[in-house]
């Protein structure tokens, strides 16, 4: 058995989540999942990973472990992410996520996919969303809302302002603020945490303090373009960049990953290096 290598896999607490990018499907397992999808990952076959929780819990394990292991191996393969399982293949439903630019699905912790919050989040971020009034948004906020309807893509940017219209807002890597004013039928949700690729949860900055890391990064972003209109014409002459092992398709866009690390991402508006300086160790072949 193999498992899929273009699955994307986020710790999330004690369980993780499963992201596919080729269909934007996203399912989460408990801390037993965890410890399967681990063993797999190491070339354990069905029999050893049994042998494995019968010696971690004894006298606790349940009568019908074996079945109990089957069972998920055949919704992992039935979900296309296990290859050469010989048992019997179980469907289940799945997360639908649409992947646009920072799209959103309509999931309680979708993935951040390309790069307008770039240095806020990274794309494969899963963002943790919590209601509130539409009365309570302020400035610095970071705002997750649907244009489109709950059972579209929607869009995470930071709130810069209110006019009569509505809720302004931006993605801090944009050139310009939104033309779209966000209304309470665009229900907006706060993003209170993004939980990393490595499973840790970091709280968001909203309000006034989300304001402050709002006007840093767009200083930074002005620095950036003026360095890379001195660098870009030397990268021909980094004779030692070499391309990303791997490269996985995201939506509209392609995330590039070295030893299992995000390198980079391709997106409509061009290639974003994660950090900046990879650009001086990799090289995108278009």
């Amino acid at each position: 058995m193999k498992l899929n290598e273009t699955i994307i896999f986020r710790r999330d607490g004690e369980g993780a989540l499963l992201y596919n990018p080729e269909d934007g499907t996203l399912t989460r397992v408990n801390a037993t999942g965890v410890f399967i999808w681990r063993c797999l990952g190491a070339g354990l076959g069905e029999d050893e990973i049994v042998s494995k929780f019968e010696s971690a819990l004894g006298d606790k394990a349940p009568a019908d472990l074996r079945g109990e292991v089957r069972r998920f191996l055949g919704m992992l393969a039935g979900k296309g992410f296990l290859f050469g399982f010989s048992g019997e293949r179980i469907e289940m439903p799945m997360v639908s996520l649409d992947a646009t630019s920072s799209s959103i699905g309509s999931a309680s912790r979708p993935l951040y996919e390309l790069r307008s919050m770039q240095r806020v989040f990274v794309p494969g971020d899963a963002l943790v969303l919590e209601e509130r009034a539409f009365e309570s948004f302020v400035p610095g906020d970071i705002v997750a809302f649907y244009p489109k309807g709950r059972g579209e893509a929607g869009i995470v940017h930071r709130m810069i302002g209110r006019d009569t219209n509505g809720l302004i807002t931006m993605g801090e890597n944009n050139d310009s603020q939104d033309s779209h004013r966000v209304t309470e039928d665009d229900e907006p949700h706060l993003v209170v945490a993004r939980i990393r690729p490595d499973g840790v949860r970091l709280d968001t900055r909203n309000g006034r303090s989300g304001m402050r890391q709002f006007r840093w990064n767009r200083f930074r972003r002005c620095v950036r373009c003026f360095g890379a209109r001195l660098v870009n014409p030397l990268l021909p002459l980094m004779f030692w960049r070499c391309v990303p092992e791997e490269s996985v398709a995201v939506g509209d866009g392609v995330q590039y990953y070295h030893n299992r690390k995000l390198i980079a991402v391709r997106s409509p508006a061009g290639v974003e290096f994660i950090p900046i300086w990879n650009k001086f160790r990799f090289r995108i072949d278009d």
